[in-house]
């Protein structure tokens, strides 16, 4: 785990026992133009996204990038579009997302999507 400005990354299996208040200092400058409502961590792990409630509805090729108390951006192989309802399985039980926006990686079939969770995370 290293801190490089704003982030502190960590890798895990499961955000079961992951406390975010735990690893995040509070050094973001009040005049920083990232105007964010959480700090951001730097956060790799595999998160599976529902789509539907259909076994064929689950994107298996996803992966977060960074994650706050309001929300997750991932990397993913699948179709989401904003404004979209997802499921995204980060512990025991999956969490309900907004897809907030979306870019396409150049050269690639992958997608980076922010997505917004629609009630507060336990333990964030």
């Amino acid at each position: 785990m290293g801190c490089n400005g704003h982030f502190v990354e960590v890798r895990a299996k499961t955000l079961d026992t992951f406390q975010l208040s735990t690893y995040v200092p509070n050094t973001m400058p009040q005049n920083d133009p990232d105007r964010r409502r959480g700090h951001r961590i730097a956060f790799t792990m595999p998160a599976p996204v529902s789509t539907g409630t259909g076994n064929d509805d689950l994107i298996e090729d996803s992966s977060t990038i960074d994650i706050s108390d309001s929300g997750v951006r991932l990397r993913l192989r699948g179709h989401i579009e904003p404004g979209q309802i997802v499921y995204v399985h980060l512990n025991k039980h999956p969490e309900q997302c907004r897809v907030v926006w979306t870019n396409s990686v150049v050269g690639s079939d992958q997608l980076i999507a922010g997505l917004e969770f629609t009630s507060p995370m336990p333990d964030i």
